[in-house]
């Protein structure tokens, strides 16, 4: 393993001496909707430890994730009227999408250690999300973390940029701007989750932006 090039390509924790989200159990999930677009053709079996592990993360926050598989993002390749419906049906914060981008033909903006990126406007809101799968699986990150656990980690982190707003990274842990073989090492064993404050903060967000919402109707589409 290159050590030099996972120094560089995560941000060390090195303690872990923070509190996980716990929510209280008198406290009730939060239902948070999430399309899918699978642009690069990512297997069902990788797919689905993706979704699984940031189901884990985000229930341990207090959400409660319905995930809508849309296939490519290509409209005339959903031949379900119902799916196109829910695919189509983004609304800020209650239903997100995740791309999961398969070449980075286009891709110019982001250094290579980034594996995902957030759209937020400069009120913080925002409802997507890109995965880049190409620099995900070709990274010496999956030597310590199986893949789809590790993009399920890396979907997770972006909704909490979502969730979160603006300036959400955090110094260690799941939102950290950049992982180190520490967290790795934590997202390996599945022990990587959003903060105590990180979820307090999400749900409160959640439910005020959400009162918001549903007067203003579903909000624009951010990013590319």
């Amino acid at each position: 393993m290159n050590g030099k090039l996972l120094m560089a390509l995560l941000i060390l924790a090195t303690s872990g001496l923070y509190r996980m989200a716990a929510p209280s159990k008198s406290e009730a999930p939060v239902d948070l909707t999430v399309s899918v677009f699978n642009d690069a053709g990512v297997s069902p079996v990788v797919l689905m430890a993706a979704k699984n592990r940031a189901t884990a993360i985000l229930a341990r926050a207090g959400f409660t994730l319905n995930w809508v598989d849309c296939g490519a993002h290509e409209p005339d390749k959903l031949t379900d009227r119902a799916t196109e419906s829910q695919c189509s049906a983004i609304n800020y914060p209650q239903h997100l999408s995740i791309r999961l981008a398969g070449t980075l033909n286009n891709v110019t903006h982001t250094s290579r250690e980034t594996f995902g990126q957030a759209y937020l406007d400069a009120s913080g809101r925002g409802s997507y999300v890109t995965i880049y799968v190409e620099r995900l699986t070709n990274s010496n990150a999956t030597e310590i973390v199986r893949t789809g656990d590790l993009l399920g980690c890396v979907a997770a982190h972006e909704l909490g940029h979502l969730l979160l707003g603006r300036n959400s990274h955090a110094p260690f842990g799941l939102m950290a701007a950049l992982w180190q073989p520490a967290e790795l090492q934590s997202a390996a064993k599945g022990n990587f989750y959003f903060t105590e404050s990180e979820g307090e903060r999400m749900r409160a967000r959640f439910v005020s932006l959400s009162a918001e919402s549903n007067t203003s109707g579903p909000s624009p589409r951010m990013g590319k």
